[in-house]
């Protein structure tokens, strides 16, 4: 009887820091994960399916041989608020 109650204790310990591992407890901490957030109004409204029509001044970030079809002088500025008071800003 010893014998059960110490082998369900132990499995019951093993399940429960198993899960206990898997639970995420620090929030917006997880390295670049900026890098996942699209750019430009036009490219997120399309799904950031932007890389083949990239014409204009945002083709520096989705596809760089896009500036060659860029005509004239262009600048960007672009500002996000993320989750947990994380900026994206340039």
């Amino acid at each position: 009887m010893k014998r059960r109650i110490a082998l369900c204790t132990a499995v019951l310990l093993v399940l429960h820091v198993s899960l206990m591992s898997q639970e995420v407890t620090k929030v917006g901490t997880t390295a670049a994960g900026f890098l996942n957030i699209d750019i430009g109004a036009r490219a997120i409204g399309m799904g950031g399916a932007y890389v083949s029509v990239a014409d204009d001044i945002m083709s520096m970030y989705w596809n760089a041989a896009g500036m060659a079809r860029v005509d004239g002088s262009e600048a960007t500025f672009t500002y996000n608020r993320w989750l947990a008071d994380i900026s994206y800003n340039y």
